[in-house]
């Protein structure tokens, strides 16, 4: 039956009729299509955008066990046993990236998605250099280098819009708080900057890190995540003000000799960044040749 027969079917149809074909088609669908199918409904009812036709909805509670079971062999060492074992882990972590990246933003479960995949990037950059991981990039699981799938998560974070609680987890995602690569979190942080292109939602970045900063301090908070924080509000002051505005901040909100460490660790970051971006461009200039 082509588009235009079905649509003459359905006007032809009394409304009880349709009722009762909606409803068996409903009750015909599994538990994930059924919500799908319940969205696309509401959509329609509502004048509002619908799910994207490959839409489905991610079994998040098993995949928040399976990833805390990997997680947990990681730091067990028990992929350094099991070749296997490390072969099913990458082919799970694959399936759960790409079954959550079909999560429509109208599900209930839309958050538990962005959370998940949060804590997949986080697991993936952390422990790139283990058995699970192997080398320097996780391009051999994922298809995809650390690049192409921060971008891939942020843009799936922010399908919901540019919320304020959109952009905290971004900037949380842009910080990989386990993993000791101070220029690959700076990376990552520039990538996001160059994502908010609107002057707007930087600014409500910045807020937003200036509450974070604020409030991490009166909790006497101090270490890896608070830092990153503070080089990432120092890059986006460097885009919409100055650097030196970013530091009189920093340095009002903390003491003169934190403010200096802090910049001088953002000046050797930023040397790193540049060399690797140097060196991976020459690794591309010789694989073209």
């Amino acid at each position: 039956m082509t588009k235009a027969e079905l649509r003459k079917l359905i006007r032809s149809m009394p409304k009880e009729q349709l009722e009762e074909a909606l409803l068996e088609l409903h009750g015909r669908q599994d538990k994930t299509k059924k919500e799908v199918f319940e969205l696309i409904l509401k959509g329609i009812s509502e004048n509002r955008i619908l799910p994207d036709k490959k839409a489905s909805i991610p079994d998040t509670r098993t995949m928040q066990k399976k990833l805390e079971t990997i997680r947990d062999r990681i730091q067990g060492w028990y992929y350094y046993r099991r070749r296997s074992a490390r072969t099913r882990a990458r082919r799970d972590l694959k399936t759960m990236i790409s079954q959550l990246l079909l999560c429509p933003s109208q599900s209930i479960v839309y958050p538990e998605a962005c959370s998940l995949l949060e804590d997949l990037f986080d697991l993936s950059v952390t422990y790139l250099h283990t058995d699970l991981f192997p080398g320097t990039s996780i391009e051999s699981v994922y298809h995809l280098s650390a690049d192409e799938l921060f971008r891939t998560i942020a843009g799936f974070i922010l399908k919901s819009g540019y919320t304020r609680d959109n952009l905290k987890r971004l900037s949380s995602l842009s910080c990989i708080v386990e993993s000791s690569d101070w220029a690959l979190s700076m990376h990552l942080q520039e990538i996001l900057v160059s994502i908010l292109k609107n002057g707007d939602i930087r600014i409500e970045m910045m807020d937003i890190l200036e509450d974070r900063i604020q409030a991490g301090l009166e909790l006497g908070q101090a270490g890896l995540l608070l830092d990153r924080l503070c080089i990432l509000y120092l890059l986006i002051c460097e885009q919409e003000t100055s650097l030196e505005n970013g530091t009189a901040w920093i340095r009002e909100a903390t003491d003169d000799k934190k403010a200096l460490s802090l910049l001088n660790l953002f000046q050797r970051c930023r040397t790193v960044v540049r060399e690797r971006q140097q060196e991976y461009f020459w690794e591309e200039e010789k694989g073209r040749h």
